[in-house]
């Protein structure tokens, strides 16, 4: 009859050091989200202008991420600009000139609370 095996323990300090991040993480976002229900309930236009600005960078970024594997399948397969396919070669063309947009508000909003200052100067150009 066999022996029954104790279940193994494995410590990792790996493991106990993302304890305090995720609840720091895990806290962050509890604020953050308490703070949009407060933006969205008492300053609903500035919300909406709030959000589609998070939602912009979050697009800017996922479109940062698509660049860089392009980038990377260029320096792959050493293949020059005008050999990529016509849609990767027009992404490529477009994210620059959206850079070029975007790089002035970006060193606006870097300074603390300068984002708020970004936001009216948007609402600017809406109205």
């Amino acid at each position: 009859m066999p022996a029954e095996r104790l279940p193994v323990c494995h410590f990792s300090s790996k493991a106990n050091s993302n304890k305090p991040t995720s609840a720091l993480v895990s806290k962050i976002k509890y604020l953050n989200q308490k703070y949009e229900r407060y933006l969205e309930r008492k300053f609903p236009r500035f919300y909406q202008l709030y959000s589609t600005f998070l939602k912009g960078l979050q697009v800017f970024f996922s479109e940062a991420k698509e660049i860089r594997r392009i980038k990377a399948d260029m320096l792959n397969k050493n293949i020059q600009f005008h050999q990529l396919p016509y849609r990767e070669m027009e992404r490529l063309r477009q994210f620059r000139r959206d850079l070029i947009k975007a790089i002035p508000v970006g060193i606006l909003s870097l300074p603390p609370f300068a984002n708020y200052l970004v936001l009216l100067l948007i609402k600017g150009n809406w109205t």
